[in-house]
């Protein structure tokens, strides 16, 4: 654990929290949003969880942000390792494009 990182990691979600914009609008239409504290309390509960739904609800770009959130919140943002699989390796091109 780096408390360091661990505070800059704070510092900035902070500051992205006190943000509000066109793309925090688009993020809360989706259908993860709705399920978002749910989701962090099974993955802080369950060593293993799998997720499924539409195509386009939000799994592989906001359910990530929503684990980091949580572990900046609880001050051990330096701790976590997140890993998204894709099945093919375009997708896996598109979603990094998307998400970097």
């Amino acid at each position: 654990r780096d408390s360091k990182v661990d505070s800059a990691l704070k510092a900035e979600y902070d500051k992205r929290k006190v943000r509000e914009d066109v793309i925090a609008k688009k993020v809360r239409a989706l259908p993860a949003w709705t399920k978002r504290e749910e989701v962090v309390d099974l993955i802080n509960n369950h060593q293993v969880i799998i997720i499924s739904g539409e195509t386009g609800c939000g799994k592989t770009t906001q359910i990530p942000q929503y684990i980091l959130d949580d572990a900046i919140d609880r001050g051990c943002g330096s701790t976590c390792s997140i890993v998204c699989t894709q099945p093919r390796r375009l997708a896996a091109v598109g979603v990094a494009t998307r998400v970097a």
